[in-house]
C-alpha cells in the first residue's frame, strides 16, 4: 500500500482528509491487530495524505492571498498575514 504523492493527485480536500482520519484511526483502534509491517505503511501513507493537504492548503492560501491584492483587499482585513510559519 505504498502510496505516492500522485496517488493523491485527484482527491478534494475533503476526501483526502477522510482518507487520513481513517488511517489514523486504524491505527488508534487496531494498533494490537497490525502486523509492524502494516503499521509503517499506515504511518507512511499518513505521512503522504498530511503533506499533500498541507500543500492544499497552502496553494489555497496562495490563491487567496492573490485574489485579495488583485483587488486591493488588505490581507490583515481577511485575517491573513503575508509572511506564516509554515508549521502553523
Amino acid at each position: 500500500m505504498s502510496a505516492n504523492k500522485s496517488d493523491f493527485e485527484g482527491l478534494s480536500f475533503d476526501e483526502a482528509s477522510s482518507k487520513l482520519e481513517k488511517i489514523l484511526d486504524s491505527l488508534e483502534s487496531d494498533a494490537q491487530n497490525l502486523t509492524p509491517e502494516e503499521t509503517e505503511k499506515l504511518i507512511v501513507t499518513a505521512e503522504k495524505l498530511r503533506n499533500y493537504l498541507k500543500g492544499q492548503l497552502k496553494k489555497e492560501r496562495e490563491d487567496i492571498m492573490k485574489v485579495a491584492k488583485e483587488n486591493g483587499i488588505p490581507l490583515s482585513e481577511i485575517g491573513l498575514a503575508e509572511e506564516e510559519d509554515d508549521d502553523q
